[in-house]
């Protein structure tokens, strides 16, 4: 036991060098012994390699792994324990997990390939973004909004449509087609779905892992294409030709002396084209908003917005910005558009300007 706690320390070590903190470092540790146990679990098309705890019978490795995944979040005693339950192929892929966190400061989550988003297991690869907690903030908000506003209106004639431009690992639109699409009305069984989204992103690795992560989440009302919001051409063969009733995007929005000095964990691994935009950051903002006067991507208000017992301001677009540098200018833009009657900034739970949302009605 005075070995398996030798080994813990020196991996606590490790992590540190990344993870800034013991704490933070214990935490990242648990969090990588914990899929290395749920890994059993899962059903074997997820990791075909066989270890020496895939060959144990099924239910003894599952009952095995559950037992210290009950207890792993425990105390020190309980990490100690989960650890010494790990086999030998298991502890060699956590040991590489330390040394590439520790020394080339790798994200935890492209060690761990996922990321949690408002309830779904969110595949993620390098350099393809990694879904932020502040991102989910706000489409949490945003998801009520909509709902409180449009969801389950039993005049629907045809589906929201809701543009998700800069959709990276597909995140934000699987959340809202997963969260947003209701049951089929019961005098309309067989109906379309009520919300259809459309990601859009520049980056064909982008574009296939939003689609891995559609297949295996089961999500059927959405889809993703590959286009350059700077090209009109590859745009409009993305787009929808009768336009879009909401529109969102997480777009890159950091200036670009502020990204040279971002965090190794994230400049030697996210995708730079995913993060900085001009001098300013608000370059692709500009742009998005600059389509939208030119009716290149059509904004059209939905049926209820247009009906006097509208239960409340239907949002029209939701852009995620870089705090309150940005805040003022990017409500600017959105006050440009035509269609938009009212604007305003989200804040996320650290206090910080984290979106702009503009309102039909």
């Amino acid at each position: 036991m005075a070995t398996t706690r030798q080994a813990v320390a020196a991996l606590v070590l490790q992590f540190r060098m990344a993870a800034g903190s013991d704490a933070e470092a214990s935490s990242e540790l648990r969090w990588c012994i914990e899929e290395l146990l749920q890994r059993r679990i899962r059903p074997s098309h997820h990791f075909p390699r066989k270890t020496a705890a895939s060959r144990l019978p099924r239910t003894a490795k599952a009952a095995d792994a559950l037992e210290l995944l009950s207890t792993l979040h425990g105390s020190e005693e309980a990490l100690v324990r989960a650890y010494s339950g790990l086999d030998r192929a298991e502890r060699r892929r956590l040991d590489r997990w330390a040394e590439l966190r520790s020394r080339s400061h790798k994200p935890l989550q492209y060690l761990l390939r996922s990321q949690p988003f408002l309830g779904l297991d969110i595949t993620v690869r390098p350099p393809t973004l990694i879904p932020r907690w502040e991102t989910e903030e706000w489409v949490e908000r945003l998801i009520t909004q909509i709902r409180k506003s449009l969801l389950y209106q039993p005049d629907r004639r045809h589906p929201i449509r809701i543009l998700d431009l800069c959709s990276g690992s597909g995140c934000i639109a699987l959340a809202l087609a997963h969260h947003l699409n209701g049951q089929p009305l019961p005098s309309q069984p067989h109906s379309q779905p009520q919300f259809s989204v459309t990601g859009i992103d520049i980056s064909a690795r982008a574009i296939a892992l939003a689609r891995i992560n559609q297949r295996r989440l089961g999500i059927g009302n959405a889809e993703f294409h590959q286009a350059d919001l700077t090209d009109p051409h590859q745009l409009a063969r993305a787009l929808h030709p009768e336009g879009y009733h909401i529109l969102v995007a997480n777009p890159p929005y950091i200036p670009r002396m502020q990204y040279q000095r971002l965090a190794a964990s994230v400049k030697d691994w996210e995708d730079a084209v995913a993060l900085e935009s001009g001098g300013d950051g608000l370059e692709l903002i500009r742009t998005i908003v600059k389509h939208i006067n030119q009716e290149s991507i059509r904004l059209i208000p939905t049926e209820h917005t247009l009906e006097a017992h509208n239960p409340g301001p239907t949002p029209a677009i939701a852009l995620e910005i870089n705090g309150c540098d940005q805040s003022q200018e990017t409500l600017g833009l959105l006050r440009s558009i035509a269609q938009i009657k009212r604007a305003e900034v989200w804040q996320d739970l650290a206090g910080h300007d984290r979106a702009a949302v503009g309102y039909w009605s």
